[in-house]
C-alpha cells in the first residue's frame, strides 16, 4: 500500500513539474505583447510598480489619468503591437506578419528597448492599462521588483514566471476535484489534471501576463470548496473558505460576481435540512468573510459610483437597441459553433493563428459525443431513481457551468443592446470552469460505453490523455513556426532568442525545452506503469 501510494505522489508531482515546465517553454516561445491584452496587463503592473500607488480610475471610475508608460508604448510601436483606435495592430489577423529578425542572438530593437531610460517606466503618456481590482496586478508586481533593476524582457518573463505559477496551482486543484468526485478511481483522478494542463488555450494564456489567471485558480478552489459542501454539508470552516474565495474573486475581476448566486443556490438547498440556527450562522461566516476579503471593494465601489463592478453599461440608441433575446441566441450559437468554441482550444498570434482546421472539426466531434453521453446518464440516473454522490457532484458541475457561461452570454446580450456591439465572446473567457469542464466531457465520453466494458473506458481515457498532450504539441509547434519560420534549426535558435531575457537565449532555451521533454517523458512513463497496474475502475459500477 505504502508503495502505491508513493508512486502516486511521484506522479502527481511529475504532473506539476511538467505543467510548471510547459508553462516556462510557452513563456519563452510566445514573444511579449502576444498573449492576450498582455501590455495593458503589464501597464497596471508597472504602474502599481513604479508610482506605488493604484491608477486613480482603478479607485474612482470618474476620475482617469494616464497609465500606460513611455516604455511599453516605445517598445510596441518598435515591435509592430500599438494598437489603433479600434484595437487592430501590424499582427492583427495577420498571421504572415512578423518584425525583421536579425541573424544573430540580438534582435534589430532588443538594445535600444533594453537600454529605455529608466525615467520612462515613470512617465505615463497613453490609457491603456485594464483598471480592473487590483489583487492580480498586486501579486504581479512582486515579480516586477524582483527584478526591477533589469530590462523591459527579464520584468515581463519574471512576471510570466508568476502567471505559471497561478495555472500550476489550477491543475492541482483540478487534482483535488476530480478526487473528490472519483475516489476509487486513479486513473481518473490523474486524467482531469492532465487534460487541463495540456488544453492550449489554458497553457497559452497561462504563459502570459494576464488576470484571468488568478480567476481560473480561484474559480477552479471555488469550485473545489462548493463541491465539498455538496458532499459533506456546510460547515463554519467552508462558509469562511467559500467567503474568501469570493472575496479574493471581486478584488480580481468582475466576472466574480458570478459564483454569488451559486453560493446563495447552495445556501438555499441545505434549507432542506431545516437547521435554522446553523443555517443562518453559516451565512453570517460567508458574508462577513467575503466583506473582509474583497466585498468591501464592491460595496465601495457602489457607494462612489453607483456601479458595484468597473463595468460600464450606459445605454445610448443603437441599431440592436430592440434586439430580442431570441434573436441573440441565434447569433450566439452561430458564433459559438463557428469561432467561440475554436477558439476555446486556441487562437494565437492576435487572432490570426488557429489549430489546424482537421484538429478542430476532431475537437468539435469529441465535445458532441461527450455531451451525446452525458445526454445518456442524465437519462439512465432519471431512470434509475438514484442519486450517490457522483451524481450529486456532476450535476453541480453541470449546474455551474451553466449559470457561469450563461451569464455571460447574458451580459454580451445586454452589452450589445446598450452598445452596439458584442463584447466579442473568446473561448477562453470559459477557462475559469475548466476543471469541471474537463470532468463533464470525460464523463460524457466513457458513458458512451457500458458500464462492464471497463477495459475499453481505461483505453477512452489514457487515449485522451494522450490526445491532449500530442494537441498541445501541435499547438506549440503551430505558434513556434508562425513567429520563427526559419529554414534550420540554427537560424530558428537565432531568431527566437531574439527579445527574450539572457537565460532564454541559445543553449538556455535548448536546455529548457530538454528539461521539459525529459520531464514528460519520465511522467508518461510513470502514468502508463500506473495505468497497467491499477485496477482501480470500480467506480465505474456505480
Amino acid at each position: 500500500m505504502w508503495f502505491m501510494k508513493l508512486k502516486i505522489d511521484k506522479l502527481v508531482f511529475l504532473i506539476l513539474l511538467v505543467t510548471f515546465l510547459k508553462g516556462l517553454v510557452w513563456a519563452a516561445v510566445v514573444p511579449i505583447w502576444h498573449t492576450p491584452d498582455e501590455q495593458a496587463h503589464f501597464a497596471e503592473i508597472e504602474f502599481i510598480a513604479e508610482k506605488k500607488r493604484l491608477p486613480i480610475q482603478i479607485l474612482n471610475q470618474k476620475h482617469v489619468e494616464k497609465d500606460l508608460s513611455k516604455e511599453i508604448l516605445v517598445s510596441e510601436r518598435l515591435l509592430g503591437t500599438e494598437r489603433d483606435e479600434k484595437g487592430i495592430n501590424k499582427f492583427t489577423y495577420h498571421p504572415e506578419y512578423n518584425i525583421p529578425y536579425a541573424s544573430e542572438f540580438i534582435g534589430i530593437h532588443e538594445t535600444e528597448i533594453s537600454n529605455i531610460p529608466l525615467s520612462w517606466r515613470q512617465e505615463m503618456v497613453k490609457n491603456e492599462a485594464t483598471n480592473y481590482p487590483p489583487l492580480y496586478y498586486l501579486y504581479g508586481t512582486i515579480a516586477y521588483l524582483f527584478a526591477y533593476n533589469s530590462d523591459l524582457f527579464t520584468r515581463i518573463f519574471m512576471v510570466r514566471m508568476f502567471s505559471v505559477i497561478l495555472l500550476v496551482l489550477t491543475v492541482y486543484f483540478s487534482l483535488k476535484i476530480s478526487r473528490e468526485i472519483f475516489e476509487n478511481n486513479f486513473l481518473m483522478q490523474m486524467a482531469v489534471p492532465i487534460l487541463v494542463s495540456f488544453q492550449p488555450m489554458f497553457t497559452f494564456v497561462g504563459a502570459g501576463v494576464n488576470s484571468d489567471n488568478l480567476i481560473n485558480l480561484l474559480f477552479t478552489i471555488f469550485i473545489y470548496q462548493g463541491l465539498r459542501v455538496v458532499k459533506y454539508g456546510f460547515s463554519f470552516r467552508l462558509s469562511m473558505l467559500i467567503g474568501v474565495i469570493i472575496g479574493l474573486g471581486i478584488l480580481t475581476k468582475p466576472q466574480f460576481f458570478i459564483p454569488i448566486p451559486i453560493v446563495l443556490g447552495i445556501f438555499l438547498y441545505e434549507l432542506r435540512k431545516k437547521q435554522w440556527k446553523f443555517f443562518i450562522k453559516n451565512l453570517s461566516l460567508f458574508s462577513i468573510f467575503f466583506i473582509l476579503f474583497g466585498g468591501w471593494w464592491a460595496i465601495r465601489s457602489f457607494i462612489l459610483t453607483g456601479n458595484p463592478t468597473t463595468i460600464k453599461m450606459n445605454s445610448f440608441v443603437n441599431s440592436y437597441s430592440t434586439l430580442t433575446l431570441i434573436d441573440y441566441s441565434k447569433m450566439a450559437f452561430i458564433k459559438t459553433i463557428r469561432e467561440t468554441l475554436p477558439w476555446y482550444w486556441g487562437v494565437f498570434k492576435w487572432l490570426g493563428v488557429t489549430l489546424p482546421h482537421l484538429a478542430n472539426q476532431i475537437l468539435l466531434r469529441i465535445m458532441a459525443l461527450g455531451f451525446l453521453g452525458l445526454i445518456f446518464w442524465f437519462i439512465k440516473i432519471i431512470k434509475s431513481k438514484r442519486i450517490g454522490v457522483i451524481e450529486k457532484s456532476l450535476i453541480y458541475l453541470f449546474l455551474v457551468n451553466l449559470i457561469y457561461i450563461g451569464s455571460l452570454y447574458f451580459f454580451d446580450f445586454l452589452f450589445i443592446k446598450s452598445h452596439g456591439f458584442s463584447i466579442g465572446m473568446q473561448g477562453r473567457y470559459f477557462l475559469p470552469a475548466i476543471s469541471s469542464q474537463m470532468i463533464l466531457l470525460l464523463w460524457g465520453l466513457i458513458n458512451l460505453f457500458p458500464s462492464n466494458w471497463l477495459n475499453l473506458r481505461k483505453i477512452v481515457i489514457f487515449c485522451l490523455c494522450l490526445g491532449i498532450i500530442i494537441l498541445n504539441f501541435i499547438a506549440l509547434a503551430i505558434v513556434f513556426y508562425a513567429y520563427y519560420p526559419a529554414q534550420n534549426l540554427s537560424q530558428a535558435l537565432d531568431w527566437i532568442s531574439q527579445y527574450k531575457p539572457w537565460f532564454l537565449k541559445g543553449k538556455w532555451f535548448v536546455l529548457l525545452l530538454t528539461c521539459y521533454f525529459i520531464g514528460l517523458i519520465i511522467f508518461l512513463k510513470n502514468l502508463l506503469y500506473m495505468t497497467s497496474n491499477s485496477n482501480s475502475l470500480k467506480v465505474f459500477n456505480n
